[in-house]
């Protein structure tokens, strides 16, 4: 960012003049250079942590995905033999009840496994 300033400074000598009168246009350069390297020094920050960590944090996305798909194969049994239990003429509205436990687990391995697959410096 501060290479493209310095740039930009030589190749149009207005701009100096410009920021020569103006110090808040000044200030927001510094602003804007002191962001991008706080957000670089964060992503390579968060690229160690998986680096470092990268066996539990695959372990820890294995096992939530395998208790989600636990929880939509035993919704997918209950729902099939509530369906034998009732026979083999189907007349009328069907109703299948699953557990709200079941529910609540699965809807909890989705979000844990969306807040495990985000990028890390979105969690900040």
């Amino acid at each position: 960012m501060a290479d493209r300033l310095i740039d930009d400074l030589s190749a149009d000598p207005k701009l100096a003049g410009n920021l020569e009168r103006s110090p808040e246009l000044v200030r927001e350069f510094a602003d804007v250079a002191k962001l991008t390297a706080d957000a670089a020094i964060l992503r390579q920050y968060d690229l160690e942590i998986i680096k470092s960590n990268g066996k539990l944090y695959l372990t820890v996305v294995v096992c939530v995905g395998a208790s989600l798909l636990i929880v939509v194969v035993s919704i997918f049994v209950i729902a099939v033999v509530q369906l034998a239990m009732m026979g083999p003429t189907l007349t009328g509205t069907i109703t299948i009840a699953v557990p709200d436990g079941l529910i609540a687990l699965g809807s909890a391995a989705i979000g844990a496994l969306a807040g495990l697959l985000t990028p890390l410096t979105g969690r900040r």
